[in-house]
């Protein structure tokens, strides 16, 4: 009887031990939006700015133009866009000066501006 209950004892603590339930590690992304639609229009106003907002004109505002590049309002971003810098640069292309410099933008919204210079230009 003593060997079964020592048994049952390690069998226990032998699976108890291999249980993994860390939330973060296993889903990584839960509650974040994963999906990139990118088949709806792409607008300036709905795609293109906020991500301009989040990532760029901390350096490249009207005011404190970082390298003369302008990136706050729509007419100067579709400046920078038609001369093909502004793709160039946040694909972090040889040649080009890799925006923003702390990391890429993730694939999205690379994406999004793609398209957003694809459909001329849309408001």
């Amino acid at each position: 009887m003593k060997k079964i209950s020592v048994f049952f004892v390690l069998l226990s603590a032998l699976l108890g031990g291999c249980y993994y339930d860390n939330f973060e590690e296993l889903y990584p992304n839960a509650g974040e939006e994963t999906t990139c639609d990118t088949l709806a229009p792409i607008t300036y106003t709905k795609h293109v700015a906020p991500t301009m907002s989040a990532y760029c004109v901390t350096c490249h505002a009207t005011g404190a133009a970082s390298g003369g590049i302008v990136l706050d309002n729509y007419t100067d971003v579709v400046n920078v866009a038609a001369s093909g810098k502004l793709v160039a640069s946040i694909r972090h292309e040889p040649g080009h000066p890799a925006m923003p410099p702390n990391g890429q933008l993730d694939e999205c919204s690379i994406r999004e501006i793609e398209l957003w210079i694809q459909n001329n230009y849309a408001q």
